[in-house]
């Protein structure tokens, strides 16, 4: 039976099992077209935030988290296949989460995050070059409403990078 709440998502996600399955990709089309929905964790995932934006919300704040791990530059960093997997499912569910992702990770520079370098320019690719990324700010009332700004302390809405939690702008 697949798991119930998205915090055993997250941990089916952010196992090593998960980590080598996600590693037997050859590119980040195949993870994207394949891998993702047919992936019982990460499909679900995408079903939770279509469902509900709040998860999304979720989904950002575990990317912000999990960039924040420190690592030894040695190493493969712990969380690459996870943190890749959420950007790709946030393009399957939620354009305006994924913008918020896609500039945490610009913004943090942790080492050897294969997967997820290679994921973020795959999604710069898809997005409208037009396409205004929302504030980090606009982003938690987007999702929560006035209550969803404590997420966001101290970003700003003047402008559209945040060092803490920058989302990107491509225009």
């Amino acid at each position: 039976m697949p798991p119930a709440s998205i915090n055993e998502l997250f941990g089916i996600v952010e196992s090593s099992a998960f980590f080598l399955e996600f590693n037997l990709a050859n590119d980040v089309a195949w993870l994207r077209q394949f891998f993702i929905h047919s992936n019982s964790a990460t499909a679900r995932l995408i079903l939770y935030v279509r469902a509900d934006a709040s998860h999304a919300a979720r989904i950002v704040d575990e990317v912000a988290e999990l960039l924040q791990v420190d690592t030894d530059p040695a190493e493969l960093h712990p969380y690459d296949a996870a943190i890749a997997a959420y950007l790709l499912v946030l393009e399957a569910s939620n354009l305006e989460a994924l913008k918020c992702a896609l500039g945490l990770v610009r913004n943090a520079h942790p080492p050897n995050l294969w997967w997820t370098y290679r994921a973020y320019n795959h999604l710069l690719l898809l997005l409208p070059r037009e396409t205004t990324m929302r504030s980090p700010a606009e982003f938690a009332s987007y999702v929560e409403g006035e209550a969803g700004r404590a997420r966001f302390e101290g970003a700003s809405e003047e402008t559209p990078t945040d060092t803490k939690r920058g989302c990107i702008s491509l225009g």
